[in-house]
């Protein structure tokens, strides 16, 4: 367990991080959790909004209402597409509702992978 906690300091100390504050946070006899604070800071993930998915050659990156889509050329050169998708329901009310949310979520994701798809197949 020491050994641990040096390798941790070391490790934080050569990214120039001060007062550093170690914390148990729960330990089983094979796996332990650490949580890593400095001075009055609290390292944690926040939610993007950001998802993506795979394409021939490539990858479709998405973000609110824009996406980007990187393909790789025969020639290994990378062609890069940045549009905008807006969605078919514009009405942020119906767009809300339970249920309904979630069908046009799936459509819209099989719209906008079917497209970008088909782009990157030209390649």
């Amino acid at each position: 367990m020491r050994s641990a906690l040096n390798a941790i300091r070391s490790t934080l100390a050569s990214r120039k991080l001060t007062e550093l504050m170690v914390v148990l946070i729960s330990s089983t006899p094979f796996f332990r959790t650490w949580k890593l604070y400095e001075k009055d800071m609290v390292f944690k993930m926040r939610y993007s909004g950001i998802g993506g998915q795979a394409v021939m050659e490539g990858v479709m990156m998405k973000n609110q209402e824009k996406y980007a889509v990187a393909v790789r050329k025969p020639d290994h050169e990378i062609e890069v597409k940045v549009s905008e998708y807006t969605g078919i329901i514009k009405n942020k009310k119906i767009r809300n509702m339970p249920v309904l949310r979630g069908v046009f979520s799936c459509r819209e994701a099989l719209v906008l992978g079917m497209q970008t798809w088909t782009y990157s197949a030209f390649f």
